[in-house]
């Protein structure tokens, strides 16, 4: 398996920001001495300290997990898919990564939404603009306050920081695909 070299990573989107270690350590609340490590490889940040160096140095997380390389790395076979997973209370559902990666200008993901769940229990909104194509099942969007069934073969757009929730109220799994520009993960 090919090294994530996450620490060089994080090294080079600061610099690209023109960022300190001190200054970078500071928005994302942790010592000037464990993000040295962590870009050094000698600390393994938790998932929350990755989600806030995200967030500080305006990369999506996917991007920490990525490498850069041959055309073949455009291809995304199915049984190598990216995957985020979640499943508590009403919340089960799985993300799948279908482009390689976060770096160009659109992210293509689908959603696999097990019965009676939701897309993560409250309303989100995000900067890029969503169109979302229902593959399997029927779901409900609630979408700015308004509620929407779609079922296989619907979709819709969703604007820029629109709020909306995506919620399976039925017995049996769904399947949503969807695009959005620019990449939010």
């Amino acid at each position: 398996m090919e090294a994530l070299e996450l620490g060089a990573k994080i090294r080079g989107y600061r610099k690209e920001k023109g960022l300190s270690i001190q200054a970078l350590a500071e928005q994302v609340h942790i010592t000037p001495s464990m993000l040295s490590q962590i870009e050094r490889d000698l600390a393994n940040p938790s998932i929350n300290t990755l989600k806030l160096l995200s967030n500080a140095l305006n990369v999506p997380l996917f991007q920490f997990f990525t490498s850069s390389g041959s055309k073949e790395e455009s291809i995304v076979r199915k049984n190598e898919r990216k995957k985020i997973r979640t499943s508590s209370k009403n919340i089960s559902y799985e993300y799948e990564l279908l482009t390689p990666d976060t770096n160009g200008d659109i992210e293509f993901v689908i959603q696999k939404f097990k019965a009676n769940s939701d897309s993560g229990g409250a309303v989100q909104s995000h900067d890029g603009e969503e169109v979302s194509y229902v593959l399997k099942g029927r779901l409900t969007l609630w979408l700015d306050q308004s509620e929407f069934t779609l079922e296989a073969g619907d979709s819709v757009r969703i604007p820029a920081m629109t709020p909306h929730l995506w919620v399976n109220q039925t017995d049996e799994d769904a399947t949503l695909i969807y695009a959005i520009t620019p990449p939010c993960f």
